[in-house]
């Protein structure tokens, strides 16, 4: 775990976490808890994400929306 400064869009404002990193990720998520505690904006997505584990089957969990 390493610590990340993550700058809220067009804000000047931030927040310090301690995030784990993959080197294989594909993008970068935050959990809908934390953007809501955090108060980050939250858009929702035109096409929802599909999520998949690291063997390649759909997650049974939600899409990403937002």
């Amino acid at each position: 775990m390493i610590e990340n400064r993550n700058k809220k869009v067009n804000m000047h404002e931030g927040i310090t976490v301690k995030v784990l990193l993959d080197s294989g990720v594909i993008g970068m998520f935050m959990d809908r808890k934390m953007a809501k505690k955090y108060s980050f904006k939250m858009t929702r997505l035109e096409r929802p994400l599909k999520v998949k584990n690291v063997d390649r089957t759909e997650n049974s969990r939600e899409n990403i929306t937002y």
